[in-house]
């Protein structure tokens, strides 16, 4: 049976196995604590939605590489599209040399995307953060709009504009002193993620997130 038709299993009782561990130990030294990680496995190999560990331990991803794996691990199309581009060059800037392949994706997704208007255009970013801050910039450039609407305990992704809005905040006196556009206000107080937020804020500090929540943190 291939690893794509495989079930979940854990063979080694307990996560991670040793072998994982010993990586694990590595990573904790070499590798800042800033980069969390959300579960204790080491993948090996994957295959559709299911990935091996270093210790043969098997499950199902339900994450996909935060969503860009929607097509799964080795799919063989995307393996054969890897290859054939590998065999030409591995990168190149778009905005040092054009290539084609850029240009068509675009007109793919000009063709497909439902949003209005006849004439579309489409540009590729390395993440959502990335995404979320030319947004930003596009968005206040096109309307002349100083201000954006965030969400106070929401993640915005972590880029220049997205760390800002839902940590950085400003009183009325402090926003007068500075030029509008360089004014972000919460708008909007989004409770549900606020006690997870508090126990990772370093700029509110305890007491505010107690004030907020209602209730002592933990």
């Amino acid at each position: 049976m291939s690893l794509r038709e495989a079930l979940p299993k854990i063979v080694t009782g307990t996560l991670p196995g040793p072998k994982g561990q010993e990586i694990m130990d590595r990573r904790a030294k070499a590798v800042p604590n800033g980069i969390g990680t959300a579960y204790k496995a080491v993948i090996k190999r994957g295959e559709g939605a299911m990935f091996e560990d270093v210790d043969g331990n098997i499950f199902l991803d339900w994450i996909g590489g935060v969503g860009v794996l929607n097509i799964g691990y080795s799919n063989p199309e995307c393996i054969e599209a890897v290859k054939e581009q590998a065999d030409k060059f591995f990168h190149s800037m778009f905005n040092i040399t054009t290539h084609e392949g850029y240009v068509a994706l675009a007109e793919k997704m000009n063709e497909i995307v439902p949003v209005k208007g006849d004439q579309k255009k489409t540009m590729f970013v390395c993440s959502g953060s990335e995404a979320d801050e030319n947004a930003v910039k596009i968005a206040r450039n096109y309307t002349g709009r100083p201000n954006i609407i965030v969400f106070t305990g929401a993640f915005q992704r972590d880029w220049h504009y997205n760390i800002l809005c839902p940590l950085r905040e400003y009183t009325e006196k402090q926003c007068k002193s500075r030029q509008r556009d360089r004014c972000i206000q919460h708008i909007i107080d989004m409770s549900l993620n606020l006690r997870e937020w508090c126990q990772y804020s370093r700029i509110s500090g305890k007491a505010k997130c107690q004030k907020h929540i209602g209730k002592k943190s933990d």
